[in-house]
């Protein structure tokens, strides 16, 4: 199910999805109000149950996920002068050789460079790094490339219907199975990779300035002193 729901912040229409999952079996007919046109669920003549479901906070989620692209603009950022300090380049000129490069090339060409001119504590640190950064990118993708979701999680237990709602950006892949993990709501390593909340979603972003600032501070204390070049057999480059 797509639900329209118009943005009472900015008057901006947004789209998310519905999905209704149930835990067990539920022996009732259960119908799902939303938006919710009453505040609590009512019991039916015809033995139905209506529920209502409170809308996502689209307008949080929004500035969240705004937040989280600046922190990865400030990740890039310290990328490019890592990378301009490896390749000897003007960081001014940096932007031209990034657009060509994308992050995956930068990041390869970081760690292949890094492997040639740096000594062995170095290029293990370096690794590292850009190892946190190749998984930061993918959950990067997913955020940016996911849509808004709702989930409504339905259980009964000795005849009473219970639930809950989730509210999450969600990306999804391609593998049938892997679908079917992510709608198993006991399945938190698959639904985690694929599923953020908003409080996720800021938790990502302190993560990302942490890298950056790892990152930066690589920079600094690998190249306390410009490279040379002159040592390096060219042969190796």
């Amino acid at each position: 199910m797509v639900v329209h729901v118009q943005d009472k912040g900015s008057g901006t229409p947004t789209y998310y999805k519905v999905s209704v999952l149930n835990i067990g079996v539920i022996t009732r007919v259960v119908r799902l109000m939303l938006p919710p046109c009453m505040s609590e669920e009512i019991e039916n003549e015809d033995g139905s149950l209506s529920i209502p479901v409170r809308e996502p906070d689209i307008a949080n989620g929004h500035l969240a996920l705004g937040e989280f692209m600046h922190t990865w603009s400030i990740l890039e950022g310290s990328l490019s002068h890592l990378l301009s300090k490896l390749l000897s380049v003007n960081p001014a000129y940096m932007p031209m050789l990034e657009n060509v490069l994308g992050l995956r090339g930068q990041v390869d060409t970081i760690t292949g460079f890094g492997a040639e001119i740096l000594d062995e504590d170095k290029r293990i640190t370096l690794n590292q790094l850009m190892d946190r950064v190749k998984s930061a990118a993918t959950r990067r993708n997913r955020l940016v490339h996911g849509h808004w979701m709702l989930d409504v999680v339905l259980n009964e237990f000795q005849g009473r219907v219970r639930y809950k709602t989730l509210a999450y950006r969600a990306y999804e892949p391609s593998s049938y199975e892997v679908k079917q993990q992510i709608r198993d709501p006991k399945n938190k390593e698959a639904r985690n990779a694929y599923m953020f909340s908003v409080s996720r979603i800021k938790q990502l972003s302190r993560e990302t300035v942490r890298l950056a600032d790892d990152v930066s501070k690589f920079n600094r204390e690998a190249f306390t002193q410009e490279i040379s070049y002159m040592n390096i057999p060219l042969g190796s480059l």
